[in-house]
């Protein structure tokens, strides 16, 4: 089906919606305008709930689930209702077709994790992995002008379900060197998202439990308590948090960041450079801001690229100074918030 003969259709079958589809892409979108596209692409889901066949109800739900994972991760939490909405989509409530039930359970299971719902998350991500496939594949519009089989949505959405739920159950304690290096994946299979849950694919790393205090070990199907200032360390009291925080070598007070800070001698990882990419997985020591030793040959001068993702390194040991690069503060953007890892011993990067 070509593209206009695709547009006219949903235009005729549900005009409001596809008005704010537009709206949310064309408009918004374009201008960055990351919470009135987020709101327009809800309303196009909310107007087209009574028409689960429409051709572009896939889009406007990929569309908000895009841009409330992506372009809002760090700004805005997704609302008791939003969640709810996804909720309902996934348990049928407007009869959507599978491929459908399945993106949303997924982004459900995300967005819960991001709200600190490990239990919830893991609900999600088994219902995901429960709905079962049709016999029949369609092909469905996912974007301009591309079209996709119903049965590789499904798959893929179940897949990335299946890998969350392995890593909140722990079942993912050490990444195998062949994925030290490997592409994100995608939240929203046609939206170029950035990876599920923020897992970072670090080489070695230990990824925390869904349940489990990180200081330890006890598993709790109660909400745990959240390190308040970098938001990735989790603990079932506050006594495990102040031990954990206290602990001399290798507590959290090493590591423990908040968005956007670095100190002066911190290691870090960098990741998420894309005119840059041969830097990524780079260890940089911080340079003090104005920096005065006759080091300047390995520094390395990006304030023509865009910023870099960083992450502290839980211990300076592991690193092997000589081989380390330099790297001004202003540079970096600390992603703290995204990252879910142990910073003992046997965490450490080689």
């Amino acid at each position: 089906m070509e593209f206009q003969v695709i547009i006219a259709q949903a235009k005729r079958e549900a005009p409001s919606a596809y008005a704010e589809i537009n709206l949310a892409s064309n408009k918004y979108a374009a201008k960055g305008e990351w919470e009135e596209s987020a709101l327009a692409y809800r309303r196009a889901i909310l107007k087209s709930n009574n028409k689960p066949k429409w051709i572009m109800r896939r889009y406007a739900i990929s569309g908000f689930i895009d841009v409330m994972l992506n372009q809002l991760k760090e700004k805005k939490t997704a609302t008791d209702e939003d969640l709810k909405l996804l909720q309902q989509i996934g348990h049928n409530k407007f009869d959507d077709e599978v491929y459908i039930r399945a993106e949303a359970l997924k982004a459900l299971g995300v967005m819960r994790w991001d709200r600190n719902d490990r239990p919830g998350a893991a609900r999600a991500y088994r219902e995901c992995l429960a709905l079962e496939k049709p016999d029949i594949d369609v092909r469905v519009f996912t974007g301009v002008p591309t079209l996709h089989s119903s049965l590789a949505l499904i798959t893929k959405c179940q897949e990335d379900a299946q890998h969350n739920l392995n890593v909140l159950e722990g079942r993912m304690q050490k990444l195998p060197q062949h994925l030290w290096n490997h592409p994100p994946k995608s939240a929203v299979s046609t939206h170029g998202m950035s990876e599920e849950l923020r897992v970072l694919y670090d080489r070695g790393m230990r990824l925390s439990s869904a349940n489990e205090c990180d200081e330890c070990g006890h598993t709790s199907t109660e909400k745990l308590k959240t390190c308040s200032k970098c938001r990735s360390r989790f603990y079932c009291s506050a006594a495990c948090q102040k031990k954990a925080y206290k602990r001399t070598p290798n507590g959290h007070r090493e590591t423990c960041r908040a968005m956007n800070e670095f100190r002066v001698d911190d290691f870090a990882q960098i990741r998420g450079l894309s005119k840059r990419p041969e830097l990524n997985g780079l260890i940089v020591r911080i340079l003090p801001p104005e920096d005065t030793k006759d080091n300047h040959d390995k520094q390395l001068d990006l304030s023509k690229y865009e910023r870099l993702h960083a992450m502290v390194i839980p211990s300076q040991n592991s690193v092997h100074i000589d081989n380390t690069f330099q790297v001004r503060p202003q540079n970096l953007v600390y992603i703290s918030t995204e990252l879910r890892f142990r910073d003992r011993d046997d965490s450490r990067i080689a």
